[in-house]
């Protein structure tokens, strides 16, 4: 995964991971010093995409 990939060691990131139109799942990962990286399951949520101009492109039809 790119995200986690470019986590530093010791870093954490919290991320919904699924279909932008659904409901997703809140994944919380840590990535040791060691480069090893432990994944949780924090809970489902649905995030409201963004619009406009510094959001998703939305496309008519």
């Amino acid at each position: 995964m790119t995200l986690v990939n470019q986590l530093a060691p010791g870093g954490t990131i919290v991320m919904p991971v699924g279909s932008p139109s659904g409901v997703q799942r809140l994944i919380k990962v840590v990535k040791a010093p060691d480069g090893s990286v432990k994944q949780s399951d924090l809970c489902a949520v649905r995030f409201i995409p963004l619009i406009g101009e510094e959001g998703w492109s939305v496309s008519s039809g």
